[in-house]
């Protein structure tokens, strides 16, 4: 049904049209003009257009090239070959009747009218000649070849469809003769412009040209070129710069208008590409433009089959405006045969245009003008360029017919007929139709011929390149490519040399890696940019270029980074930064030079350790180690070891274990020095502090007392650790600092409220430290050890605030990890330098003499005892209810001084200190002062080394109670606080500082 009214609101348009026509032919049997007629059994028509068609006098115009003669020659060439044959229709004689269709589609309109049926005449033939025969008493014509236009194949598709009359058409490739129910009767022997147009941007996708112009001619075949060309573009990603769709009817002032808009879109972009779907006479008037404005090799030209079918001809004389031109035409091979005969032609032929084509294309003469003369044979194969006009195309449509008709022969006529048979005489156009959609055939020249259901061909097409010959100085085109649509979605529709030469100007843009020219509104974004597109154009953009560690992706219009923080991705962009690469994260102890001091450093530290504790440890049984708490000294050695140990794990490679010992050991390394240092100024306060109140002995100063309350100290830190431990277990965790830079780190994963913890905790024992070793500043002279503990104390705290910011702020975990490590090395080497290595120097280098701020043993006299005042001791008698004992250089206990003889005076010079033997003081009651002096001089090495005693010989003080003198004579505060209780210790604020065996 809507087939039919398709048929019935054309008809309708053409009726009236048709009786136009039959009034201003009444009289006449048909169109009289020159027509090609032979008729036979059965006729074909033939529709190809000759002359240029002239708009101003609305008539035919100047003769075509001899492509056209050979086209018409092809119809005939056919029909002689197929008449032959005896395969083929045999018996059967085909005729044809071709007219010249001028190039314009009223021209085809009427010449149309001579293939309708006779039947339509038979009222009109009163006025025949008796040499003509009526129509009625001709063969009617069956079907129509051509038209090769596609606006006249629509004119004629329209009337001869009236009348169910088949075509088939060899050069007109428009979409809108698809339409299977506007143009039923329609076929082709070449694909449609829907495949041209994938054929032409094919070419662009191979070049990546994506910004081009569309000039479209305003007709049938240049508008639905540009609806299929917008829409396989857009899938494609190709902007047209401009579209352009110009009338059949322009001026040069319209083309001289338009080449201008297409060098001034040059000035702005680099759009060098100009597709032109028109037909010949048009895109001559286009390069005839290009040639005015002086646009010599400034455009590459892709035309299409409207003026590429006619080679050189449609850029003849704008050879340097259209030089590199590409044109897409329908594939079609040569065939010998054909050239032969065309060759052989002469003036012997029936064809009415032969002799104005010799005249035209060669040097004869049909009159006696001094010429050859045109009889010559094979006169017009000098004229023959020899390039393919796709008469091959024209010999497949006729084919068509003759194995459609020969098909409808064999199934109507019986047995061995030969010849027409009944059946043939009256053939139906709907059954012929059914028979040519059906036909396959094997082509003289051009392959396999099969339809499709809309009457189409698949698309075969001809990639061609106008080439200029340097030695010759001519242009030709030249075949560089073909395009054949595959059913293979995998096999490419386009193959083209890789070889064509290129014809631009100097300012033209190429590609540097490939040569090809560019035809771009922007020069695509370099490596690691993204595009910005502006808005309603996507082929023009600026380029932002994307940071270092992110990636181009989504077409390069989005930056993307390859580091995700929250996730613990970490990678980082390939050379192009289109993909991303994971970053090794291996820790390479010969990479990090920081790692590598540090591990240096503290090895030499933990062996000066070992040393220094070796020293101490030999020497233990001298009083200045003696009186610095050896038990709680040896604890601090622990600690700075574990801190110089810690300080290497902060220098290797992060794994779980190790994590754990970076966890543990800071805190139980400082824990162990501080809290045993807290524990010594605790100690001595308290003691110091009590003697001046009682002579009771205060509680829990005993050494192993100290030692465990130092270890249970450093236990509680341990214990918060491991909690932390168990709640968030250790792992370690790559870091990187900055995303700027390609380098990732491992680190072990630390909780910051474990580290914060950690920290309080070792500041706090530090402040304990300095705030005691503060209150025991004044403690007599042989306490000065105190300045050290003060000093050591307030490094600490120095080391604390200059590290714990550099540390928490650094985003570098090897950076955080030095700081730590580094920390922990000055915080150990300051306690061993403070604490202990200044009692190694004072035992090998100090003379006795300025060992008194050193040691805590050597005594001084009081300056308020009377012997200073030249005054007389007081009276000790032996019935004094309470036993007092003065801070005086003589002062002993209750014990000792019932030893000393009555009357005795102390000297307060005399040193109770002295360690050695050969130094010692002499009490008697007849002299204030006695001093034995050395026989001979020894020195300080030798007399550290001696036995610490007094020497029996010389003292007349040999203490032999149960409570035995220390060496240097003085009783310690140990001694003193187990005294009896009756016993009063009275000390004066410059009392000298007794031996605590701390």
């Amino acid at each position: 049904m809507v087939h039919q009214k398709h048929i019935a609101s054309s008809s309708l348009c053409f009726t009236l049209l048709i009786n136009l026509h039959l009034i201003s032919f009444s009289g006449v049997c048909s169109y009289s003009g020159i027509h090609y007629t032979r008729r036979g059994d059965l006729n074909i028509g033939g529709l190809v257009p000759l002359h240029h068609y002239d708009e101003k006098n609305q008539q035919c115009g100047t003769l075509r090239t001899l492509g056209a003669l050979k086209r018409l020659e092809a119809i005939v060439f056919a029909v002689d070959w197929i008449n032959s044959n005896t395969s083929l229709l045999p018996d059967i004689n085909l005729g044809f009747e071709i007219f010249d269709t001028c190039s314009s589609n009223a021209v085809t309109l009427r010449d149309c009218l001579n293939f309708i049926p006779p039947q339509r005449w038979t009222d009109n033939c009163s006025s025949c000649n008796t040499s003509d025969p009526c129509p009625e008493n001709l063969p009617p014509i069956v079907g129509v070849v051509g038209a090769q236009r596609s606006g006249s194949s629509v004119q004629a598709a329209i009337l001869l469809g009236l009348y169910q009359i088949p075509q088939v058409s060899y050069l007109s490739t428009s979409d809108e003769l698809n339409n299977v129910y506007r143009y039923p009767y329609f076929l082709r022997t070449v694909g449609p412009d829907s495949f041209q147009v994938a054929a032409i941007v094919d070419i662009l996708v191979e070049y990546g040209w994506n910004y081009v112009s569309f000039i479209n001619s305003d007709d049938t075949y240049g508008k639905s070129a540009q609806q299929e060309f917008r829409k396989r573009a857009q899938e494609l990603k190709i902007c047209t710069a401009i579209t352009r769709t110009v009338s059949l009817y322009a001026t040069d002032k319209t083309f001289d208008e338009l080449v201008d808009e297409l060098l001034t879109l040059q000035t702005k972009s680099h759009a060098i590409v100009v597709i032109l779907f028109v037909q010949l006479e048009m895109a001559k008037d286009i390069f005839d433009s290009a040639t005015r404005a002086g646009a010599n090799r400034r455009f590459i030209w892709i035309g299409s089959d409207g003026w590429g079918n006619y080679g050189d001809d449609a850029v003849k004389g704008n050879e340097n405006a259209t030089l590199g031109a590409f044109t897409v035409s329908p594939l079609s091979r040569k065939l010998d045969t054909f050239d032969e005969y065309f060759h052989s032609l002469n003036t012997t032929s029936k064809n009415p245009w032969l002799l104005e084509f010799l005249e035209t294309y060669t040097d004869c003469s049909s009159t006696d003008t001094g010429n050859q003369s045109c009889d010559r044979p094979g006169l017009i194969g000098q004229a023959d360029d020899g390039q393919a006009s796709h008469e091959t195309l024209v010999i497949d449509s006729v084919f068509t017919f003759a194995y459609a008709l020969d098909k409808m022969r064999r199934d109507r006529c019986p047995g061995d007929v030969t010849g027409l048979c009944p059946n043939m005489t009256d053939i139906d156009g709907d059954s012929l139709l059914e028979y040519l959609l059906d036909t396959q055939f094997q082509s003289l020249a051009n392959g396999w011929i099969s339809f499709t259901d809309e009457g189409n061909m698949y698309g075969r097409y001809a990639v061609n390149h106008l080439q200029g010959n340097n030695s010759t100085g001519k242009f030709s085109f030249l075949r560089v490519g073909e395009w054949r649509q595959s059913i293979d979605p995998t096999k490419p529709n386009l193959r083209i040399g890789t070889d064509v030469p290129w014809y631009l100007w100097e300012g033209a843009s190429f590609n540097n890696e490939t040569g090809i020219p560019r035809s771009v509104c922007s020069f695509p974004c370099q490596p690691g940019e993204k595009i910005n597109r502006i808005p309603d154009n996507l082929c023009c953009w600026t380029c932002t270029p994307c940071e270092q560690s992110e990636i181009v992706v989504n077409n390069g219009t989005q930056c993307e980074s390859c580091i995700d923080i929250d996730i613990k991705k970490f990678g980082w962009p390939n050379e192009d930064q289109s993909a991303c690469v994971d970053i090794p994260s291996d820790f390479i102890l010969s990479d990090q030079p920081w790692a590598i001091t540090i591990l240096s450093i503290a090895s030499i530290c933990v062996a000066a350790t070992i040393f220094v504790m070796g020293i101490y440890i030999r020497n233990q049984e001298m009083p200045l180690i003696k009186a610095s708490s050896r038990e709680l000294s040896y604890i601090i050695f622990i600690g700075i070891i574990m801190s110089y140990v810690t300080a290497i794990f902060f220098s290797v490679a992060p794994s779980p274990f190790v994590c754990v010992l970076r966890r543990l050991g800071p805190n139980i390394a400082t824990s162990l020095i501080y809290a045993s240092i807290a524990t010594k100024t605790i100690r001595l306060y308290r003691i110091f502090r009590a003697s001046k109140k009682s002579a009771k002995r205060p509680n829990y100063i005993g050494s192993m007392f100290q030692v465990a309350l130092s270890l249970i100290v450093t236990t509680l830190a341990v214990i918060w650790t491991v909690v932390w431990i168990c709640v968030d277990p250790p792992k370690v965790v790559p870091e990187m600092p900055n995303e700027k830079e390609n380098k990732l780190q491992v680190t072990c994963h630390l909780n910051i409220i474990e580290t914060v913890g950690v920290m309080i905790w070792d500041v706090a024992l530090v402040i304990v430290c300095c705030i005691f070793a503060f209150m025991t500043r004044k403690l007599p002279e042989n306490y000065n050890e105190t300045r050290f503990i003060t000093f050591c104390s307030f490094c600490t705290l120095v080391v604390f605030v200059t590290f714990s910011p550099i540390y928490f702020t650094s985003r570098e975990p090897y950076y955080q990890a030095s700081y730590y490590s580094a920390g922990l090395i000055i915080n150990a080497t300051v306690t061993l330098t403070c604490l202990f290595a200044v009692k190694i120097y004072a035992l090998y280098f100090v003379d006795e003499d300025e060992m008194n701020i050193f040691t805590q043993t050597r005594l001084r006299a009081n300056t308020k005892t009377a012997s200073t005042r030249g005054m007389p001791p007081p009276n000790i008698t032996s019935s004094t209810t309470q036993n007092e004992v003065h801070s005086n250089p003589t002062y002993v206990t209750e014990a000792e001084k019932n030893t000393m003889p009555m009357g005795t005076k102390s000297n307060p010079d005399v040193n109770r200190n002295e360690p050695r033997g050969n130094r010692y003081r002499s009490c008697s009651s007849n002299s204030s002062k006695g001093l034995n002096k050395p026989t001979n001089s020894t020195g300080v090495m030798e007399r550290l080394s001696r036995p610490n005693k007094v020497d029996p010989d010389t003292s007349e003080l040999r203490h032999n109670d149960s409570q035995t003198q220390r060496a240097n004579g003085v009783t310690s505060p140990d001694q003193i606080a187990e005294a009896s209780p009756d016993t009063k210790v009275i000390f004066n604020p410059d009392v000298v500082e007794f031996d605590t065996h701390m």
